[in-house]
């Protein structure tokens, strides 16, 4: 009767998995009662240790929050203060309430009840210090009861300190009692995996072994047929694969046997001819060897004469390049030097010989307009000429003093797009420039002084005017190219720069402006420096150009200022 190997291996194969598949449910259903064991033990010490830990962190922030509000006089603050005091204190007593709640019956929870009434008292007490403070006469009461506060707080502190102790310390056991049942658990896998293997392993080596032995001697056989002996043959005795096997084994080593005759014949007469011609080419061979030999030795001797010559111009030129942008880099440097010198000499004596009678002039001119009111009408028109001839003077003595004595600003976290808008709407447009705002509508946090960014915008705004004659479209975009920072790009529809220009748009004293100094975008450039920005121009002759501030992004989650104190331009 035939019976397949595969039979065989099939019916031990379907008994050994039967078995693993019985060790496998019982390992997961131990696992998955560990797991809830472990998840329950560690959620509410968790919870309470976590809750304690914000607490603490609350009521400290509320001691902050109270020396605040008494050092405050703007009533707006002290108003925005007692509104987060409030909010703080329901935050913790619901934070306690939680932790009361989640505390199993005892010392725990008696410890926890005790904590909220003394933050009920804290709180009684803080009522009474703003209640205090208004009248400056309490003065004593008011530091009583601070010390009275204080002590109370430093009390609330260490309680709740050691209720996240006792409750870690809860987590840890229930931790420990989990891992005892782990062990178990696994002692009782171990036990059934090897139960299983054990007799897994009975039911499979029976056929096994029947089989290794018979593929043991048709190994043997072909190892014997690969060192030589094709005079092999097995003995068959079974009526499997195997058998059939060896039987095909046979044929196959008499076949071989004959085929191997012939073709050592043949091999022996080709091995002669071989001979011959390899004796033939080895002369060939050494005639080329001596050729190539002395061609290579002239070619070296030529390549090494090259390479020496070759090398000596790379280090000339080298050093020719090396020196040649040193000299430039010092050159830029000392002409950059040399003109903020000269602004800073020159705009210190300007302004203090200037300021003054372009005060005088500026008076006068209120005075006569005063006592022109309702008269000539020409003469009024002339008033508003010279009028405005002393604000630009003054202008161009304050941009001379801000590019030399620029004070460092004094950053704060700003909303960009809300920033962005209020330079805006203090800026004069003129009728005929049309404004397109492309802002990002989720808020973008930078660190910001609201004055110095406001000149920056009105001078960018300003250029933009100016390049387009006070007619064409003027796009203002705001996005962020990368997570930590944002851009500002000013892009008008002007006549464009020239790419020699473009170089030395930033210099001071550079203008193509008739009646310009070329200080605005000087100024502008430092200030954004200043504030840890970047801005750089893009521009082809007719296509307009684009003035692009980039600005990295305050990450953290900050209380962002939104009330800009911005001045019509």
């Amino acid at each position: 009767m035939f019976v397949s190997i595969r039979t065989k291996l099939f019916s031990g194969n379907l008994t050994l998995l039967l078995l693993f598949t019985s060790a496998w449910i019982v390992a997961i259903y131990s696992i998955q009662s560990l797991t809830e064991s472990i998840q329950t033990a560690q959620q509410s010490s968790m919870f309470i240790s976590g809750a304690s830990l914000e607490a603490e962190i609350l009521v400290f922030q509320l001691e902050n929050q109270e020396d605040l509000w008494l050092t405050a006089r703007v009533p707006v603050q002290q108003k925005m203060l007692l509104e987060e005091i409030d909010k703080n204190e329901k935050k913790v007593v619901f934070l306690l309430g939680s932790i009361i709640k989640k505390t199993e019956p005892g010392k725990s929870k008696i410890f926890a009840i005790k904590t909220l009434n003394d933050f009920l008292s804290t709180g009684m007490i803080r009522k009474k210090i703003l209640g205090l403070a208004n009248n400056e006469s309490n003065l004593a009461a008011i530091t009583e009861a601070k010390g009275k506060e204080a002590a109370l707080n430093k009390q609330i502190e260490m309680q709740l300190d050691q209720i996240g102790k006792i409750a870690n310390n809860k987590g840890t056991l229930l931790l420990e009692k989990a891992n005892e049942v782990s062990q178990r658990t696994k002692i009782i896998l171990i036990s059934v995996f090897l139960f299983a293997l054990l007799l897994g392993s009975i039911i499979i080596i029976i056929p096994s072994r029947s089989v290794s032995r018979r593929l043991n001697i048709i190994s043997n056989a072909t190892t014997r047929m690969a060192h030589g002996d094709l005079r092999q043959s097995i003995k068959v005795q079974e009526n499997d694969e195997l058998s059939q096997v060896a039987r095909n084994f046979n044929i196959m080593a008499i076949e071989l046997y004959d085929l191997y005759s012939s073709l050592e014949q043949k091999v022996n007469e080709r091995t002669k001819e071989l001979n011959n011609a390899n004796e033939n080419l080895a002369e060939m061979k050494n005639e080329l060897n001596l050729k190539v030999i002395e061609r290579t030795t002239d070619l070296e001797k030529k390549v090494q004469e090259l390479n020496k010559s070759q090398k000596a111009l790379l280090y000339m030129v080298e050093d020719l390049n090396r020196t040649s942008s040193k000299l430039k880099d010092t050159q830029e440097e000392l002409v950059r030097k040399e003109r903020l010198a000269i602004l800073g000499e020159f705009s210190g004596n300007i302004s203090h010989e200037l300021r003054n009678p372009l005060g005088v002039i500026d008076s006068s001119i209120y005075f006569l307009k005063m006592k022109m009111q309702g008269k000539d009408e020409k003469i009024w028109q002339h008033l508003e000429r010279i009028s405005n001839s002393v604000k630009t003077s003054t202008s161009i003595i304050e941009n001379l003093l801000n590019l030399t004595k620029m004070n460092k600003p004094a950053l704060t976290d700003y909303d960009c797009v809300g920033l962005i808008s209020e330079c805006l709407n203090s800026c004069t447009i003129p009728p005929g420039i049309t404004v397109v705002k492309d802002f990002t509508d989720e808020p973008i946090t930078i660190l910001a002084e609201s004055v110095q960014f406001q000149m920056v915008v009105n001078n960018l705004i300003k250029n933009a005017i100016a390049a387009m004659h006070e007619d064409g479209l003027l796009t203002i975009k705001i996005h962020k190219p990368q997570q930590e920072q944002v851009e500002v790009s000013f892009t008008d529809s002007g006549s464009g720069i020239e790419d020699a220009i473009l170089e030395k748009i930033f210099q001071p004293l550079f203008s193509t402006k008739a009646k310009g100094i070329g200080l605005g975008l000087s100024i502008t450039k430092m200030i954004v420096e200043n504030h840890g920005g970047k801005i750089f121009v893009e521009s082809s002759p007719g296509k307009g150009s684009s003035f692009i501030m980039r600005f990295l992004v305050v990450s953290e989650k900050k209380e962002v200022k939104t009330d800009f104190s911005m001045t019509k331009t």
